[in-house]
């Protein structure tokens, strides 16, 4: 079934090319009136067959490349970011040894923000790391683009919980603003993630 679409795909690729070719001699063989009364007709038909080679190129390297392979690269993608915000974990934990001698003597309200913000950059870290571990594409569309919606809340969560590390002990009145939409947009990306599996599991 592969090869049919590709010799169609072929076929037509080669007509848009050989009426392109017509109508540039055409171009040259028609007054100059004639020709600006056709400019923006032939524009036009050169931004779809342009379109159409996109198209047909996307096409082919998708299928080149195959399906099954973009699940493991999203696969990889998780496991690779969920190393790199775990090894942010053992970092900010060097940090706060190394820059505010473990956090000994500082007042409580700070102590609280750096231990908490510690331990979030710990969760998605793992989160990362556990859904690399088991992920697959489900089935259905529907499916896969709440997968991949879900995926990137928990990146964007994650970015937010290192900087609010760095950022929220700092602010007056122990006010959260990204660990505060961090939390709810891992959770979101976690449920989104349970939601795309509910007909499969089913």
């Amino acid at each position: 079934m592969y090869f049919e679409w590709c010799l169609n795909l072929d076929s037509l690729c080669n007509l848009c090319v050989l009426c392109d070719s017509v109508v540039q001699k055409l171009e040259i063989q028609q007054p100059q009136s004639h020709r600006e009364h056709r400019g923006c007709t032939e524009k036009k038909f050169k931004r779809r067959h342009y379109r159409f080679l996109l198209s047909n190129s996307a096409f082919r390297l998708y299928m080149f490349i195959g399906p099954q392979s973009i699940p493991s690269c999203m696969k990889k993608i998780h496991l690779i970011f969920g190393a790199c915000v775990v090894v942010a974990f053992l970092l900010t934990g060097q940090y706060m040894d190394k820059f505010y001698n473990h956090l000994h003597g500082m007042p409580d309200a700070p102590r609280l923000l750096y231990r908490t913000r510690h331990i979030f950059i710990l969760l998605a870290g793992l989160l990362n790391l556990g859904i690399g571990a088991y992920f697959t594409y489900r089935t259905e569309a529907w499916g896969r683009a709440i997968q991949l919606f879900g995926s990137f809340l928990i990146f964007t969560a994650s970015v937010l919980f290192v900087i609010a590390f760095f950022y929220e002990p700092a602010v007056v009145n122990l006010r959260t603003p990204l660990s505060h939409w961090g939390t709810y947009t891992i959770a979101a990306g976690s449920i989104l993630h349970v939601v795309s599996g509910i007909r499969r599991s089913g």
